[in-house]
């Protein structure tokens, strides 16, 4: 029988590892472009806060669904979804802070009381952060090596890889001519 402490222990490494495959797959389905050219050279800041989020989010979604018994995949599913959606808004607000530190208050505080910027503001934290798909890939990984099925990670991983590299096939035959 497992200890309280050995418990928390695994599920901080259980975290671990879902929030770092799902970001991973996210990589390989180069879904993150996106916010890349959306957030320019503060990218690093909003993937570290999205990426610490996500695991402290991950962590308590485990120790809830602990809590009331859910080991369902769907339960897993939604628990991720909603830590993905928290970090996206988490690490939109920490480049809004780190906007405001680099650019001052001024222009940003003028942007974000327009309907526009608010606007952007939640487009940002939600849609373009693909948070709650990575946070679903979490939770999903989460399920599936909490229930010890380490085939469908590595097959998950393998369909990750053949769409990355169709997508870079296609973008070789789109912009640059074989011949």
């Amino acid at each position: 029988m497992d200890t309280q402490a050995e418990r928390s222990h695994s599920s901080y490494l259980i975290a671990a590892f879902a929030a770092a495959y799902a970001v991973i797959a996210a990589e390989l389905l180069d879904i993150n472009r996106i916010p890349r050219t959306f957030v320019h050279r503060d990218y690093l800041v909003f993937e570290a806060l999205f990426v610490l989020t996500l695991w402290l989010c991950t962590v308590g979604s485990m120790r809830l669904q602990t809590t009331f018994s859910q080991r369902s995949a769907v339960a897993s599913l939604g628990w991720g979804l909603a830590s993905g959606l928290v970090g996206g808004l988490v690490a939109t607000i920490g480049l809004l802070c780190v906007s405001v530190l680099v650019r001052g208050t001024r222009l940003t505080a003028d942007y974000l009381s327009s309907w526009q910027g608010v606007t952007d503001f939640l487009w940002a934290a939600t849609v373009i952060s693909f948070g709650w798909f990575i946070g679903a890939i979490s939770g999903a990984a989460r399920f599936i090596f909490v229930a010890s099925r380490k085939g469908w990670l590595i097959g998950f991983a393998a369909f990750c890889i053949v769409v990355r590299a169709a997508v870079l096939v296609a973008h070789l035959i789109r912009h640059q001519p074989l011949w």
